[in-house]
């Protein structure tokens, strides 16, 4: 519509809009363009009336999502922090933490996903136990292929839990702890 209209018209109708959108109820004098603006103006007044029907319910869905956006970048922030530290002392590991977080008026308890360990923490660990390392890095190369799942594809919560009931076995002792209890006997 607005092509066939001369320039000056297509001009005028687009003040006209303007006026009409900014709520200042525009006076149409000519004919032409009162018959031009009409349709426009039974849209705009029809996109209006859509868009307040559905502007409380998106609001109220927008302040939620921008609540639980926050929470969720506040446990992010506070993981990635945690797991920083833990590189930086890898002596001091944290296995779960619970936080309490209100979503929609209840509370509900958040826990911390699984941490893996490093190779040197379970190289460590083998060798606290008796173990040996070749064990240990078989060990920890099976988990941390899997992302840290067992053979079941169940997400492993305690590594050490696991290590001693799977890993622990007489055939991975350390050697020198082999040929000291032959020693011993």
């Amino acid at each position: 519509m607005l092509e066939k209209l001369p320039d000056d018209k297509a001009g005028q109708l687009f003040k006209i809009i303007l006026r009409y959108v900014n709520d200042d109820d525009p006076i149409i004098d000519d004919l032409l363009l009162s018959v031009s603006f009409e349709p426009i103006r039974q849209q705009l007044k029809r996109d209006l009336e859509k868009w307040s029907d559905k502007s409380p319910d998106r609001s109220e869905k927008a302040r939620k999502a921008g609540i639980a956006s926050g929470k969720a970048r506040q446990l992010k922030a506070t993981q990635s922090n945690s797991l920083v530290q833990n590189e930086l002392n890898p002596t001091k590991r944290t296995v779960s933490v619970s936080v309490s977080a209100s979503v929609n008026g209840s509370d509900k308890k958040v826990k911390k996903g699984f941490t893996p360990p490093t190779l040197l923490e379970v190289k460590d660990y083998f060798n606290e136990k008796g173990y040996s390392e070749k064990s240990a890095i078989k060990a920890f190369d099976y988990y941390s292929v899997a992302n840290w799942k067992d053979s079941k594809a169940n997400q492993v919560k305690n590594w050490k839990q696991k290590m001693q009931g799977v890993w622990f076995k007489d055939e991975n002792k350390s050697v020198e702890i082999s040929k000291r209890r032959v020693i011993d006997l």
